[in-house]
């Protein structure tokens, strides 16, 4: 499969104020009303469907569709809704898409309106913020992996062709918007063909491959350090974890600085294109999904081609240490003690925590830009699945707590959702080594996400550090209304914090 395919383009046209041929209509069971689309209902299908709706109610998510073709109206689809926070937003938005695919519902005449109706959205979530994100879930919500891998069945693929907003006010703001939506949730969809990848499909290479075709027309620098440079600046704890691979380690670097003046923000993704655990070799089940492990990475590029794509005069610099963990005959060991490139020892007491040893190397290396802040993105631990299951990932961070509040407001606004957890001094004591400055596990299975997050924190100092642990989040749960695989979590929050920091 040649890189170009692996560029998501989106295909659904968002047109303004159409004739109505298949409304999306909510039934509100609190208050036992339809939204405003029912209105424009021939009167005999809004009697049939009042009946329907009060003989056989409607609840939160429940879903009727009605197949009319007798009308102008070609299709109905009815959602049961009651009252809504942010995070249900986001779900419902795309769950008229979801419908519509599995009915084969062309084109869809949806009100936004009708879901602006939660609570503290004057606070987190202003009404174009709102239509740029609805935008963005809708194209979120018509992707499918699969189609890349299976055969395509007999009259191609079915997908979404037209959305019909139906606005009456602010157009041209209103367009903006769906315009900028289409933009980052393209680049959403392409960390997720990336990080949906087979191992076998997406090595160290053909991830820097990637790199280079979608940076083409990046309006910035790409640095690409290969194994032997790497060799030569004493990237040795990247080159640790790539030993024992057939395929050699990178750390790609974009750099997107159109405001001279400011200080840029760092963002550095894990860039594990398979994860076997190396010599601590992962059990059968344990390896499942680990094609994912560079989802951080995949993310932390995306959302500076979207930033650089919507023209954002912010600083921010990427940074993607890339390497492929495996067991070989040179393959790094439990005891090892590798100089990183910050000249501290790491203690090696786990080949499977290898996520943090290669972004030590990036975190030392992202010091001589002077950020703001540097932030890691990353699958890093199970713990944090343990400790927040599949609904939301782990912030970890020395930023006050006003800073703190404000990206997790973000993140609710655009839907990468994250929640606190202390990175306190007192865990630096977990990861004590024998023998060298700092081991890469810590001492009990007790707390593994803030040792992660500890150890970040040692190689980030004197500058604060955001550490995302996104592995709930590397893939979709049930409630999220989207197809199987990477979310491609993280682009959108990241693309915020470029606009708000």
């Amino acid at each position: 499969m040649g890189t170009k395919n692996l560029i998501f383009k989106n295909k659904i046209k968002f047109i303004l104020n159409d004739k109505i041929t298949a409304p999306v209509i909510f039934y509100n069971n609190e208050k036992k009303s339809f939204s405003s689309l029912f209105e424009i209902l021939p009167k005999n299908l809004r009697l049939n469907i009042s009946k329907i709706v009060e003989k056989e109610k409607l609840n939160k998510g429940e879903v009727k569709v009605f197949h009319t073709f007798d009308n102008e109206i070609k299709n109905i689809i009815l959602i049961g809704i009651s009252k809504l926070n942010i995070r249900d937003f986001h779900y419902f938005s795309r769950l008229p898409i979801k419908i519509a695919l599995k009915e084969k519902i062309e084109k869809i005449d949806i009100k936004p309106d009708d879901l602006y109706i939660f609570d503290t959205k004057d606070q987190l979530l202003n009404y174009f913020e709102f239509i740029k994100y609805f935008v963005v879930n809708i194209i979120m919500a018509d992707f499918d992996f699969s189609q890349y891998y299976k055969k395509e069945p007999e009259g191609g693929w079915f997908h979404i062709k037209q959305i019909n907003f139906l606005i009456d006010k602010n157009l041209d703001e209103v367009k903006r918007k769906i315009n900028e939506g289409i933009l980052i949730s393209e680049e959403v969809n392409t960390a997720r063909v990336i990080s949906n990848m087979p191992g076998g499909d997406m090595t160290p290479e053909i991830f820097v491959d990637i790199i280079k075709q979608h940076t083409k027309d990046f309006e910035g620098k790409v640095k690409i350090f290969n194994k032997k440079q790497l060799e030569k600046m004493g990237m040795n704890s990247i080159l640790a974890v790539g030993k024992g691979s057939i395929h050699p380690p990178f750390l790609v670097i974009l750099e997107y600085l159109p405001n001279k003046k400011e200080k840029p923000l760092v963002y550095i993704g894990k860039g594990i294109t398979f994860d076997t655990g190396g010599l601590h070799l992962k059990p059968s089940e344990g390896m499942k999904d680990m094609n994912l492990d560079m989802s951080g990475g995949a993310s932390v590029f995306t959302a500076v081609i979207a930033i650089s794509k919507n023209k954002i005069k912010k600083n921010v610099v990427a940074l993607i240490p890339i390497a492929e963990n495996f067991p070989g005959a040179d393959a790094y060991r439990p005891g090892d003690l590798i100089k990183s490139y910050s000249g501290k020892v790491i203690e090696i007491g786990s080949p499977d925590a290898e996520g943090r040893v290669i972004l030590a190397d990036a975190i030392e290396y992202s010091k001589k830009y002077n950020p703001k802040f540097i932030l890691t993105l990353a699958t890093l631990t199970g713990a944090a699945m343990v400790a927040l299951g599949d609904k939301v990932s782990a912030i970890l961070s020395d930023l006050d707590e006003n800073e703190i509040k404000k990206i997790i407001d973000l993140s609710y606004m655009c839907g990468d959702f994250v929640w606190p957890l202390p990175l306190w001094e007192e865990y630096r004591n977990d990861i004590k080594p024998q023998f060298g400055d700092i081991w890469n596990i810590g001492k009990s299975r007790y707390g593994g996400i803030m040792h992660g997050a500890v150890f970040l924190w040692e190689f980030a100092k004197p500058f604060k550090l955001v550490h995302i642990d996104m592995a709930p989040k590397m893939v979709a749960n049930n409630e999220e209304n989207l197809s199987s695989g990477s979310v491609g979590f993280g682009v959108k929050l990241l693309y915020e914090l470029s606009k708000n920091f």
